[in-house]
């Protein structure tokens, strides 16, 4: 069976009615009918409650990763970077890394067989998956 992992990183994702996250919950489900193994990984706190429900063969992981609070030092080199625009959003990429760090705690990245991502910030988090 072939695993897919959908990606949706941000600040309360699955809880919103959106349509970004209708429509991940509607390709999650679909997958599921279509035989697949569906990982859903959100940022999203662990008791979230998704505005959409998912099929209950859909695995939700909800990694908890606090967008609120970064390190001091991340901080510092997000200011800098207003000034001298030399490094690539420090924030969204220490974001990406705390995301990547709980996935792989949680999973195992090499049965992975697709990723498919639905924002910006997931995009960073498969690239930093595959590449670290």
């Amino acid at each position: 069976m072939k695993t897919l992992l959908l990606l949706y990183m941000g600040d309360e994702t699955v809880t919103a009615s959106a349509g970004t996250e209708r429509v991940l919950t509607n390709m999650a489900n679909a997958m599921v009918e279509r035989g697949y193994n569906v990982i859903v990984a959100t940022n999203d706190k662990t008791d979230a409650v998704p505005y959409f429900p998912f099929d209950a063969r859909v695995h939700c992981l909800y990694l908890n990763v606090d967008t609120k609070k970064i390190p001091f030092s991340v901080k510092v080199k997000r200011e800098i970077n207003r000034i001298f625009p030399i490094l690539d959003k420090p924030v969204e990429a220490y974001r990406a890394s705390v995301s990547v760090r709980k996935l792989r705690e949680q999973l195992k990245m090499e049965s992975i067989d697709c990723i498919i991502a639905y924002n910006h910030e997931a995009i960073q988090v498969a690239d930093c998956s595959s590449t670290e």
